[in-house]
């Protein structure tokens, strides 16, 4: 979790790339005859909302072309629930 923990860290400096990524990822699985896709995206202490954000940002950019959609994932919420972390 530690080596994970840090490669997350610089999410929220990095939003700019990931919507970069997303947005090759769809324009290139549309054209090639994707219509309806699945996006899972972390929400933990760590990235807080920033990859739900983007992925959102995404689905309402691409809704006429192709179905998003968005799956949430907590394992990191659920495993670390402990009284020194935060809740989101």
């Amino acid at each position: 979790m530690t080596i994970t923990s840090k490669a997350k860290a610089g999410f929220h400096s990095r939003l700019d790339d990931l919507y970069r990524r997303g947005s090759r990822l769809i324009e290139e699985s549309v054209e090639n005859g994707v219509t309806s896709m699945r996006a899972h995206v972390e929400v933990d202490t760590i990235v807080g909302f920033s990859c739900l954000d983007v992925a959102l940002d995404l689905k309402a950019r691409y809704k006429d072309v192709c179905d998003v959609q968005i799956a949430g994932e907590f394992d990191c919420l659920i495993l670390s629930s402990s009284l020194s972390q935060p809740n989101l």
